[in-house]
């Protein structure tokens, strides 16, 4: 028999255009399969909900060249942070500082309840542009991004560059456009105060807040903070993860991917990387038995299921102990004691992570 008539056969269908939906939707292209899909997203476009934060790939870069179709691959130099200093070979060593001396405390080297977790953190972040001047202090640390915690008071910050002028004809005006996050543990004491620090109810207030933190940070984190223009925009964020719990299934013939599986916190910057190999693992496990052409070799419901399955097992088996250790990480940010070589918020990135979930705090 021939192939399905693509009128009559039933799509696939994609809810969210994030980075899993359209990594997905991109594969079946490459693929090209003659089954419709069909991606639905709440946002009208990427600015409804503002630009959100940036995100790191690292260990999942081969995967996404993988599923991407060549049109895309090659095009992926046009998303590069910085691409001058890309050709000048300068790579992200991840370091980490201490916020009250400025000294450099480590190199991070490259390469089951059914409800969420409240992780006991609170976070704000913040874009804004700087100028050669202002960002050159920081890029000679690190020409992308870099993380710290203050020994004083355990305030965190993670900073990152996400355009520099050099990328475009426009050039931003000249500047670089970067974020800055700032986060402090949700706890009595904290920053000498008796109750926990709640969330200021203006911009003003969080850029002030932010500012107070920066007062008790070396150089040159101190000065970056102060430049943050007060009328600049806030974004607020409470922490929530959900390892998803071994032997998980779903029914039917619907897949989790990506944060829809294991949300997980972004202390060691691995939701996306995760979020692109479930696509990697569906598109191996899973997607080969809705693209087979001919009618009599449909996958049966068992079929079909016995392949959702062996996907979730892969997943939870990889995925699970990631947001563990993200969660610890995110935990030990704010308890200086707790930050040395073996703690998560230090240690390699890997697909595969072994995390011994006896540790967490």
């Amino acid at each position: 028999m021939g192939p399905p008539d693509p009128q009559t056969q039933k799509p696939i269908l994609i809810i969210g255009a994030g980075v899993s939906g359209l990594l997905l939707a991109q594969y079946l292209r490459k693929t090209g399969s003659q089954v419709p899909v069909q991606v639905f997203e709440r946002d009208a476009d990427l600015a409804t909900r503002g630009l959100g934060w940036g995100l790191t790939l690292h260990w999942s870069l081969p995967a996404l060249r993988s599923l991407l179709p060549e049109d895309l691959v090659a095009r992926l130099p046009e998303a590069y942070v910085d691409r001058a200093a890309v050709d000048e070979g300068r790579p992200s060593t991840f370091p980490f500082y201490d916020l009250s001396t400025g000294e450099l405390k480590a190199k991070t080297p490259t390469a089951s309840s059914h409800e969420k977790y409240h992780i006991p953190v609170r976070l704000m972040g913040v874009k804004l542009d700087c100028t050669p001047e202002e960002i050159e202090p920081l890029r000679k640390l690190d020409p992308f991004f870099l993380q710290g915690a203050a020994s004083q008071n355990d305030s965190f910050v993670y900073f990152s560059v996400l355009d520099a002028p050099s990328n475009t004809p426009e050039g931003n005006g000249g500047k670089y456009s970067c974020q800055m996050v700032v986060s402090w543990p949700i706890r009595d004491g904290f920053f000498n105060q008796t109750a926990p620090i709640v969330f200021p109810e203006t911009s003003a207030g969080g850029i002030a807040l932010i500012k107070k933190f920066a007062d008790t940070w070396a150089e040159p984190f101190r000065s970056l903070a102060h430049s943050i223009p007060s009328d600049t925009d806030v974004k607020y964020l409470e922490l929530y993860d959900w390892p998803p719990p071994k032997g998980l299934r779903t029914t039917g013939h619907v897949a989790l991917v990506g944060d829809a599986l294991h949300p997980m916190a972004m202390y060691r910057g691995e939701g996306a990387n995760h979020a692109i190999v479930d696509v990697l693992d569906l598109a191996e496990l899973v997607i080969p038995h809705l693209l087979r052409g001919t009618e009599s070799a449909h996958p049966t419901a068992v079929d079909l299921r016995a392949a959702l399955d062996r996907y979730e097992d892969r997943v939870v088996g990889r995925a699970r102990p990631a947001v563990l250790a993200s969660r610890q990480a995110s935990l030990d940010a704010h308890q200086w004691a707790r930050i040395n070589d073996k703690s998560p918020l230090l240690s390699r990135r890997a697909m595969n992570l072994a995390f011994d979930e006896s540790d967490m705090m």
